[in-house]
Parts: structure tokens; sequence; C-alpha cells
């Protein structure tokens, strides 16, 4: 599945640097807790000042994508299962997915595709304002470049992008 394609590619470069050499390259903004499972519990459960705020570290975003990505697919995957009739009478999808990340939502969407035979056009366009996942973006993009899945991303913020087209 292509899921555990982006999984075992993130978890492969967690293991390569495995936890001394990440801690000696943490970029933390203090310093290093200790493992890049801390610094994930500090950006999803505190905003102390001393602490990671953001997913601003490679480690960090690879470490993210093994530890949650199968949960977010799921998740959003149930949701599509929904309303999975509606999404198959549909001629084509774009979607478009804000603070993307290494978006969860486009393999969510893909095991619907390939489970229900959904054969139609689809473009999917991913915004973050943090570079940091373009490694896994750009992974992703390799992953799905024999699907008829258009994809593009953009780190930029997304509203700030809108109003500017629309003047």
């Amino acid at each position: 599945m292509k899921i555990d394609r982006i999984v075992n590619y993130c978890d492969k470069i967690v293991k390569k640097y495995a936890s001394k050499r990440i801690c000696e390259d943490c970029n933390h903004c203090t310093e290093c807790p200790g493992s890049c499972g801390k610094c994930l519990d500090q950006v999803h459960l505190s905003r102390k000042n001393g602490e990671r705020q953001d997913y601003n570290c490679l480690y960090l975003v690879h470490y993210y994508v093994c530890r949650y990505m199968y949960a977010y697919a799921t998740e959003i995957g149930d949701c599509f299962r929904v309303i999975e009739n509606e999404i198959i009478d549909l001629q084509h999808i774009h979607m478009l997915s804000i603070g993307a990340g290494p978006s969860p939502d486009l393999y969510a969407f893909w095991k619907l595709k390939k489970d229900s035979g959904y054969l139609k056009l689809m473009s999917y366009i991913g915004f973050d304002h943090n570079e940091y996942w373009k490694d896994i973006n750009e992974r992703t993009k390799e992953i799905f470049l024999e699907s008829n899945i258009r994809i593009q991303y953009f780190y930029e913020d997304a509203i700030e992008t809108f109003q500017e087209q629309n003047g």
C-alpha cells in the first residue's frame, strides 16, 4: 500500500539517524528534550516558553509520520466512507488541503479510490507554511507517480495566497 511506503521511508530516516545523532543536531529553541517524541508532545500538548511550538525540524516531521500517519489517514478515510456514494458519483475531484503536512487526506482518499474502483481524474493541492514537509511531500509525489492523481504542494500561507489572488 502507498501509505506503507511513506511510513517505511520515514521510519528508515528516523532509524538511520537514531536518537544520539538526532539529539546532537536538534534545533530545539532551548535544549533537546531527549527524543523526537518529547518534542512532538510539546508541539501538541504545551505552549510554554522554551518549548517547541511547531514542526520545525526535519527529524521531527519524519517521526510524526511514523507516529500518526496511519491513525490520521484512517480517521479521514472513515469520514470519506460516510459519503462514499456521493464521492463515487463525482466526475472529477479537486482536493485542497490547507495545512497538508504529510497529506494523510491524500492517502485516505487513495484507499477509498482503490477499494471502490473510482477511476476518474483527481487533483490534490496541498498548502503548508512549513517547508520541513517538503522531503515527505516529494516522496509522496514519487509514490503517486503512476496514479492518475495530479499532486502539487505550495509552501506558503494559503489564506494570504487566496487573498492576494482576489486582490
